[in-house]
């Protein structure tokens, strides 16, 4: 969480921090119309979610992203109460201050904004290309999502610019390195196969089935929860 202050967006790796059009009234910020922060993100395979708590009398105040061509809308203020919250686009994430750690995403408000008191950033989603840079690292995606490369993946296939592994048989394995062992995560896999197969977990003594996934001869989204009551610490060596 980020509370009002006068400290500079250096100050905040990872974390939220005020550019320009602000205002500073104590502990309240007013923000003019066009007025930007700067959001600084670990890793850009993180998305994160901004809850900004204020109480101005307008409502659904459009913020935008700095994308490479330019800002892009991604969604408006609404309030809940005193916040409202808001998702960074990660598919147009674009480092505005290299000169910093991270990634550094500036977001403007279209309109002015009045009576912000704290910003908390949190991460919501992380994302793994299969395929690409560290994806069978545990080191590199803890947080996050890794493959487990003991011969029964394949090496690195591409189709029109997606890149991707396949299984060699039923014995390939991935990782889901939570960072809360209490919750449920839910993870979205992205797939191809001409075959239905299934998704099982781990439960320190045998595999218990997770879903069945239906075949499909195109690209596809489908969703599965790890069931936290069933949750193994499984270690293993890795760089």
């Amino acid at each position: 969480m980020v509370l009002i202050s006068f400290t500079p967006a250096s100050y905040h790796n990872p974390g939220v921090g005020f550019e320009s059009g602000w205002t500073f009234d104590g502990t309240v910020a007013n923000g003019t119309a066009g007025a930007t922060m700067l959001v600084n993100v670990p890793v850009q395979t993180m998305v994160f979610t901004l809850e900004i708590t204020y109480s101005d009398a307008a409502e659904y105040i459009e913020v935008q992203q700095l994308s490479f061509d330019g800002y892009v809308t991604i969604g408006n203020l609404y309030r809940w109460g005193n916040s409202a919250v808001i998702s960074l686009q990660r598919g147009v994430y674009y480092d505005a201050d290299a000169s910093a750690p991270g990634y550094n995403i500036r977001l403007r408000f279209v309109s002015s904004i009045s009576n912000v008191t704290s910003v908390t950033m949190r991460p919501c989603d992380l994302y793994t290309v299969v395929g690409g840079v560290y994806d069978d690292s545990g080191r590199y995606r803890n947080p996050g999502i890794n493959i487990y490369n003991n011969g029964h993946w394949s090496s690195v296939l591409s189709d029109g610019g997606r890149t991707y592994r396949s299984t060699t048989d039923g014995s390939a394995l991935f990782f889901v390195n939570g960072p809360v062992s209490g919750n449920f995560h839910e993870v979205e896999l992205v797939y191809r196969s001409q075959n239905q197969f299934v998704v099982s977990q781990w439960t320190g003594t045998s595999f218990v089935d997770v879903k069945t996934i239906q075949a499909s001869s195109s690209w596809t989204t489908a969703s599965f929860r790890i069931d936290p009551s069933t949750f193994v610490d499984y270690m293993w060596g890795t760089s």
